[in-house]
């Protein structure tokens, strides 16, 4: 499961390499390989065949053309990270904004407790640990 706040990953440059160039460095000479050990070779191992071919077409690349998909993969992720950061929804770091943020816990963790707690025939605890606002920033267990 992915949500706004979930972290983007780094893909790596061959994932890049093959989203940007299947269709036109790929595709062409794949079909004809596949074409031609199609009728001896089981259906499912074309994708199995499929992963190797671009694997060897990556590392017949020259290191040049190689380095521009690293720099392009790494440019991709640390702007993908910018705007990730620009969108989610972490409280600010005051003792009130971290218990005005816990306020409606009651109402999402009770409810995951005892629905894991139904599902799993366990007993279930929900701990939180956090500075008060109330209590001056007093550091605070809540279950």
């Amino acid at each position: 499961m992915s949500g706004p706040n979930d972290r983007p990953w780094h893909k790596p440059s061959i994932v890049l390499y093959l989203k940007l160039h299947y269709a036109t460095r790929i595709k062409p000479d794949f079909d004809k390989l596949w074409a031609g050990v199609k009728d001896t070779a089981p259906a499912k191992s074309r994708v199995a065949m499929s992963q190797d071919y671009v694997r060897d077409c990556w590392a017949k690349e020259s290191e040049e053309f190689r380095a521009g998909i690293d720099a392009q993969a790494h440019e991709m992720h640390r702007v993908a990270i910018e705007e990730w950061k620009a969108r989610r929804n972490v409280p600010e770091n005051t003792a009130e904004k971290y218990h005005k943020a816990l306020e409606g816990l009651n109402k999402v963790g009770i409810p995951l407790a005892d629905a894991l707690s139904e599902r799993l025939g366990v007993h279930v605890v929900i701990m939180v640990v956090g500075p008060v606002g109330k209590e001056e920033g007093e550091v605070m267990l809540r279950t």
